[in-house]
This record gives structure tokens, sequence and C-alpha cells, in this order.
């Protein structure tokens, strides 16, 4: 499938029902409350994304997905993964490494916002995800690092003069 900027693959209160998988592009995750929008994530191409209370429990989402930039992305319905369990019981090995993947996708995020200080914070993102800072708009990431932007700005600058 393939989705527009600002397009959304399912809104906060829907019922997830797919595993997605990002061919290209780039995808966010936010949460909508008072002050606007809090981003929780940014998904590149490679991605596997999914919520693991949807697989089983069919939970509503209080995130939204949405194409930050124009998106390919393949899906795979939940019902479809039932239906593969139910013919082939070791498929739960592979449910089990989504799983494991995710969790692992989650500890990197707390890692990055448990950084006491946002120089810290801002490292540790570059260190998980590299290249991909820079395709996030400034906003987002910083409001994701929990910053201002004139805050980021100026620790990039500090780090690019610290590399020479």
């Amino acid at each position: 499938m393939e989705f527009q900027p600002k397009q959304h693959l399912f809104v906060g209160g829907q019922i997830p029902r797919s595993l997605y998988f990002v061919e290209s592009g780039m995808l966010e995750s936010y949460v909508n409350e008072d002050s606007g929008r809090r981003y929780s994530a940014f998904w590149s191409a490679g991605s596997i994304i999914y919520y693991h209370t949807n697989i089983w429990n069919r939970a509503i989402a209080d995130e939204s997905l949405i194409a930050q930039r124009f998106s390919i992305v393949h899906s795979l319905p939940y019902e479809s993964l039932f239906e593969i369990h139910k013919l082939f019981s070791e498929f739960n090995y592979h449910i089990a490494g989504f799983l494991e993947r995710m969790n692992l996708e989650l500890e990197r995020r707390i890692r990055i916002l448990s950084m006491k200080y946002t120089d810290g914070r801002v490292s540790k993102f570059m260190e998980y995800y590299g290249q991909i800072a820079y395709d996030i708009p400034v906003t987002h990431l910083a409001q994701f690092l929990c910053m201002s932007e004139s805050t980021y700005y100026a620790i990039l600058k500090q780090q690019k003069r610290l590399k020479k």
C-alpha cells in the first residue's frame, strides 16, 4: 500500500488490525494530548510495526500511526496470523521473535528518554538510530526527546564542534 504524507494507517481509538512492514519512507507514531501531539516512535524502511496486545486481545490503540513522507507499507492482517498459527504451530516461534524485536525497540526508547541530560538523549538516539534522525522533522524529534527545538539545535552544534 502507498501512503502519502500525513495519511494515517490507523488512528488512536481504533483497533489496529495488521502487522506492517515498511518497504520505504518514514512513519511516526503519536499520541494526542491536551498540549498537542506527543511523538512516541519513528519507523523507517525495514521496520516491522505491530502492537503485541492486538495480536491476541484486539485492544484499542492509544497511538496513531501516520506517514511522515511518502511510504510504501505492506500489511499482514492479524486474522491471517491466526490462520497460519492454526495450520503451523511452529509459527509461535516467529511470533515470539516479533515480540522480542518489539521489546528491544521499547527498551531503546526507554533508554533514550531516561537519560538525565538533553545531550545524552540526543547522543543515545543517534547511537541507536543514526541517519534516521536527519529524516525526522526537527519539531517532532525535539518533542520526542523532551526538549525545545533551540536546545536540540544547540546540542547538534556543540556535537559538531566536539567532532572537529
